[in-house]
């Protein structure tokens, strides 16, 4: 019995390299009334980023969006993550989000990612057709301004190293949120 309450208190003092429960609760109070459909942890990594990217372009000035699916004659070539615009609807920034385990992989796959988008879209004259999410089109000229260090990367906080920008969540929370996130919706209660 003894062994036993010492391990338990031994449990319940070790920090296993979660952030407190209070940066998972703020992002699922943050989140849980969007009307995003979580149907993946990366869908909860992009929106933290949305969120995130907001402090360094302010709504007044620039729209943040996500999931804009690319492609040319019905067929998709890809999606961005994320993208600022600016008020004039110029694409100022496309960022790639990859919160996975490996991320190294992750941070190779994001770069593909971004050089298949600027090979195929920005440095091209490929009739390239772009749609939202949110059912809004949008023109390829609308990126014409993007640059290649326009094009950035975001991960989990282990990502640090490999990406530009990370969530403040390491993976293990980003899985616990966005799981707290799917029970909610499927529930109802979001």
């Amino acid at each position: 019995m003894k062994t036993l309450l010492v391990v338990l208190s031994l449990l319940t003092t070790l920090n296993f390299g979660y952030a407190d429960n209070s940066q998972i609760n703020h992002w699922y109070q943050e989140l849980k009334d969007s009307e995003i459909t979580f149907h993946s942890h990366g869908a909860v990594c992009e929106q933290i980023a949305k969120i995130q990217m907001a402090d360094q372009y302010p709504p007044d000035e620039y729209e943040i969006t996500t999931g804009i699916i690319y492609g040319k004659a019905g067929i998709i070539i890809g999606e961005l993550d994320l993208v600022v615009f600016d008020k004039t609807h110029e694409a100022r920034m496309v960022a790639e989000v990859k919160c996975k385990r490996r991320v190294a992989a992750a941070r190779k796959e994001a770069q593909l990612q971004l050089e298949r988008f600027y090979n195929k879209v920005v440095d091209s004259d490929l009739p390239i057709v772009f749609y939202g999410a949110d059912g809004e089109d949008y023109d390829v000229r609308q990126f014409d301004e993007i640059e290649k260090e326009d094009l950035k990367t975001i991960s989990q906080l282990e990502g640090e190293p490999y990406f530009e920008y990370t969530v403040g969540l390491n993976y293990d929370e980003v899985i616990l949120l966005w799981k707290r996130l799917k029970r909610c919706q499927t529930s109802k209660h979001c």
